[in-house]
C-alpha cells in the first residue's frame, strides 16, 4: 500500500500536481517518518526555500548518506561542499534523468534559462528531480492575490495526540521509563526548539505577510519577492537597488525592502521605505501596517494607531491591522471588548486564516465566553494544527469549561512557544515594541498555573504562580490562585499573605474585579482555618453582600458568626449563625453541601439550647446517602451522646433546595457508611447499614470557643477562574 502510495505521489510530482504530492507523501510520512525517500520527494511539493531545506534537512538526517539531499543542500546554499562532500558532478549530456512535463511556466528552455535551475540539473541525480519540479514552477510560488498568514501548510488535517509524560514515581528499584513518542504525534512536553509542525509530520513555513503582486520579467524583482517570502531579508536588500532603477513607481517594491530593514532592526531605513510605499499607493494596506508597527517601535502610540486605522480603512480584507489593534487595545489598553469586536471583524475579512482564528479564540476566551472559545479555537487548528497560538487558547477554555485534564495537556504544550521571546515578537510586535512581553508571559504562567491547579498538581501550580508573579508582581489574580492553593494545603499564614496583598491591589487599581470577591472569600477561610472567626466575619459580609448566592461565602459567614458568638465577639449570636446556615441551605446542590449545612446548623442549634433542632439536622445529615465520612461519623457520635429524649417523634422540616452555583461535589469514597436515620420516641438514634465499622469519639453537647474539626468546604475545592485583570 505504501509503495503504491508513494509511486502515486511521485507521478503527482513529476505531472506538477504538488498539492496531491503533498497530501499523499504527508500521509507516508505519518507511518514512516524517518523515510529518505518521503522527504527529498516532499521537497518537491513544497513551495519556498525554507520548505525545501526542511525537508532536505530532515533526509539527511535520516540517512546521512543521501547524496540527493545532501547537493540539494549545497545547491540551496544550506550546506558547504566540504561539508557535504559531494562526488564529482556528472555532465548535464550524462544524467539519467526523466524531467516531468512542465505544467507551468515557459517550458523546458523557460526552466534550464535561470542560473540555480541549470544548477540543479548539473548537481542533481535521480534524487534530485523533486527539487528541479519547483524551479518549473517558481512562478506561482506568490502568484495567490492574497494569501492568509500561516505557520505551516495544511494539505490534510490530522488529530494531534498529547503522549502524557511518565510517573514521576517509578517503583521501587526499578528504572524510570522513558516516554516513546508515537511517529508524528505530540509530546506532552515538547522541545520547543522543534516546531509543533514538525512534530505533526507537516511542513513548517515562516510567518510572512504575503501581499497582492504581479509577475514580473525582471528577476531581481522575483528574487526580491521570493526573498521576502523566505525571510531572507538580506536577499530582499542586495535587490533592491536593481529593482527600484526598473521598477521605480512600484510601491511593493519599497514595501519587500521596508519589511526587510524591520527584520533587521534598521527602522529609520524602514520607516523611509514604508513612507516611499505609501507615497506610491496611498491605499496600500500593509505599507500602513508596517509603518504602524515603526511607530509603535518608536515609542509613537497615537501615530501608530493612526496608521492601523488608516490599514483598516485602506483595505478592509488586510487582516493584520486587526490583529495588532486589537493585541493593543486588549493587552496594553485592557478594553477586551474592542479587541474581540476587531477580531470578529478579522474573521469576516479572513474566513481561513489560522492565525486570525487564534487571536479570535483568544479573545472570547478573554471576555470570559469559553465556548465561542473552544469552537474557534478547534477551526484554527484544522487549518493550521502547528498553531500554537491556537492550543493556548483552546487550553485557556479547557479550563474555564472544567475540562482540567486537557487543559494541562494542551497548556503545557503551547505556553513556551508562546513566551519565547523571537515567537512572542512574531506573534505580538505591537505589545513587544511597547514592552508588554512580561506581562503578557506573566499572564500565560498564570494561566498555565491554573490548569495545574485543576488536575490537582498543587506543587507546579505553585511553580507557575511564583514565576508568574515573579516577572510581574502586581499581578492581583496570580496572587489569589496561588493563595488559594496555600488554602488547600492548609498553609494559611501564606495563604492570607496573598489573598491580603491581592485585596490592596485591586482596591487600588480595579475595584470592579469579580476576582475581588475572590479575594475576600479566599482570607475569611483562611482565618477560620487559624481559628480566628471574629476576623473572618467582615470578609464573608463583603462577599454576601456583593454575591449573595455564593454558597461557600454563606456557609462561611454563618461559621464565623457562630465561633465569634462562642467567643464573645462581634455583636452577633449564634442564633444569627443559624439563620445564616439557613439561608446557606437553599443554596446547596449535593450531599455534600448539605451535609455541612446541617452538621454546623446542629452546632448552631446547640449553642442557642434547640435540642430538638439539634437531632433533627443531626439526623438528616446522617440520613444522606453521599455524606462526607468525617461529618457523618461526628453526627453518629452526637446523636449517640444525646441519649434519649423526653419528647414525641420529631419530624424536622427542610426548606427545599435552591438551584446555584456551588463548589463542585467530591465522588463518594467507595464502601462508606450508607445510614438511615430514624428519630423515635423517647430517643434520638442513628441506624446505618455499614460496610465497614467506624468507632467516633464522644462529643459533648456544650458549647466551646474552640471551632469543631470539620473546616471550611472550599479546602478541598479547586481554585475558580478569576476574571481578566486589567493591564497596568
Amino acid at each position: 500500500m505504501s509503495a503504491e502510495m508513494f509511486h502515486q505521489a511521485v507521478e503527482a510530482a513529476k505531472a506538477g500536481q504538488r498539492k496531491r504530492a503533498k497530501d499523499l507523501l504527508t500521509r507516508l510520512l505519518k507511518t514512516e517518518p524517518n523515510n529518505v525517500d518521503y522527504w527529498v520527494w516532499m521537497s518537491a511539493a513544497v513551495e519556498t526555500e525554507k520548505e525545501q531545506i526542511f525537508c532536505l534537512q530532515k533526509a539527511v538526517k535520516a540517512d546521512p548518506n543521501s547524496i540527493a539531499a545532501r547537493r540539494g543542500l549545497v545547491i540551496l546554499g544550506a550546506m558547504t561542499p566540504e561539508e557535504a562532500a559531494l562526488p564529482p558532478p556528472q555532465a548535464l549530456d550524462n544524467l539519467p534523468v526523466e524531467l516531468p512535463q512542465l505544467s507551468e511556466g515557459g517550458g523546458l528552455s523557460d526552466f534550464l534559462s535561470r542560473p540555480r535551475n541549470r544548477q540543479l540539473v548539473i548537481f542533481g541525480g535521480v534524487g534530485l528531480v523533486a527539487l528541479i519540479l519547483i524551479g518549473a514552477m517558481a512562478t506561482v510560488i506568490l502568484r495567490a492575490a492574497f494569501r492568509p498568514v500561516a505557520v505551516v501548510v495544511v494539505t490534510s488535517t490530522p488529530t494531534p495526540s498529547l503522549t502524557a509524560p511518565p510517573s514521576e514515581t517509578p517503583a521501587p528499584g526499578s528504572k524510570t521509563a522513558t516516554p516513546t513518542l508515537e511517529p508524528c504525534s505530540l509530546p506532552y512536553a515538547p522541545d520547543i526548539a522543534t516546531p509543533i509542525a514538525a512534530y505533526l509530520c507537516l511542513t513548517p513555513v515562516p510567518i510572512s505577510v504575503l501581499i497582492p503582486t504581479e509577475a514580473s520579467q525582471f528577476e531581481s524583482y522575483n528574487s526580491m519577492k521570493r526573498g521576502y517570502a523566505d525571510g531572507d531579508w538580506d536577499k530582499v536588500i542586495r535587490n533592491a537597488d536593481q529593482t527600484i532603477n526598473l521598477l521605480p513607481e512600484n510601491a511593493r517594491v519599497y514595501f519587500y525592502l521596508a519589511e526587510a530593514y524591520r527584520h533587521k532592526n534598521q527602522i529609520n531605513d524602514a520607516l523611509k521605505n514604508y513612507r516611499q510605499a505609501i507615497a506610491k499607493d496611498s491605499n496600500f494596506a500593509a505599507a500602513y501596517w508596517g509603518k504602524a508597527l515603526i511607530e509603535f517601535e518608536r515609542g509613537n502610540q497615537n501615530e501608530g494607531l493612526s496608521d492601523l486605522n488608516a490599514a483598516v480603512e485602506a483595505d478592509a480584507s488586510f487582516p493584520l491591522p486587526y490583529i495588532d489593534r486589537a493585541a493593543y487595545f486588549g493587552t496594553a489598553v485592557g478594553n477586551y471588548g474592542r479587541a474581540l469586536a476587531d477580531l470578529q471583524q478579522a474573521q469576516q475579512s479572513a474566513p481561513e486564516n489560522a492565525l486570525v482564528l487564534a487571536h479570535l479564540a483568544v479573545a472570547y476566551a478573554e471576555e470570559n465566553q469559553p465556548d465561542p472559545a473552544l469552537e474557534t479555537a478547534q477551526q484554527a487548528l484544522a487549518l493550521d494544527p502547528g498553531l500554537a497560538l491556537a492550543y493556548y487558547a483552546r487550553g485557556r477554555a479547557e479550563y474555564m469549561l472544567g475540562q482540567h485534564e486537557a487543559a494541562d495537556k494542551d497548556l503545557t504544550l503551547s505556553h513556551r512557544y508562546i513566551t519565547d521571546p523571537a515567537r512572542f515578537a512574531q506573534l505580538f510586535p505591537v505589545l513587544n515594541s511597547l514592552n508588554f512581553n512580561k506581562y503578557y508571559t506573566a499572564r500565560v504562567l498564570y494561566f498555565y498555573g491554573l490548569a495545574k491547579a485543576g488536575i490537582g498538581d498543587d506543587d507546579a501550580a505553585l511553580k507557575q504562580f511564583n514565576q508568574a508573579l515573579d516577572l510581574y508582581a502586581a499581578l492581583p489574580s496570580a496572587q489569589v490562585a496561588r493563595g488559594n492553593v496555600y488554602l488547600r494545603l492548609k498553609q494559611y499564614d501564606r495563604a492570607r499573605e496573598d489573598f491580603n496583598a491581592a485585596i490592596g491591589k485591586f482596591q487600588e487599581s480595579d475595584a470592579d474585579n469579580p476576582a475581588l470577591n475572590e479575594a475576600y472569600l479566599g482570607n475569611g477561610l483562611a482565618l477560620l482555618g487559624l481559628n480566628r472567626p471574629d476576623s473572618a466575619l467582615s470578609n464573608f459580609q463583603v462577599v454576601v453582600r456583593n454575591t449573595p448566592d455564593n454558597f461557600t461565602a454563606q456557609l462561611g459567614l454563618g461559621q464565623a458568626q457562630l465561633g465569634a458568638a462562642q467567643l464573645g465577639t462581634g455583636n452577633v449570636s449564634a442564633a444569627d449563625a443559624a439563620a445564616t446556615f439557613g439561608v446557606a441551605l437553599t443554596l446547596a446542590k449535593n450531599d455534600e453541601q448539605k451535609a455541612q449545612v446541617y452538621y454546623w446548623r446542629a452546632q448552631a442549634l446547640q449553642a442557642v439550647g434547640d435540642v430538638r433542632g439539634q437531632i433533627a439536622d443531626l439526623a438528616l445529615l446522617a440520613a444522606l446517602a453521599d455524606a462526607p465520612d468525617q461529618l457523618d461519623a461526628t453526627a453518629a457520635a452526637q446523636l449517640t451522646a444525646l441519649g434519649p429524649l423526653p419528647t414525641d417523634t420529631l419530624t424536622p422540616t427542610v426548606t427545599s433546595p435552591a438551584t446555584n452555583t456551588s463548589a463542585p461535589s467530591r465522588t463518594p469514597t467507595p464502601g462508606r457508611a450508607t445510614a438511615t436515620a430514624t428519630v423515635s420516641r423517647g430517643a434520638a438514634t442513628a441506624t446505618a447499614s455499614q460496610s465497614r465499622t467506624a468507632t467516633p469519639p464522644p462529643v459533648s453537647p456544650t458549647p466551646t470557643a474552640t471551632l469543631p474539626p470539620p473546616l471550611p468546604a472550599t479546602a478541598t475545592t479547586k481554585p475558580g477562574y478569576p476574571a481578566a485583570t486589567s493591564a497596568p
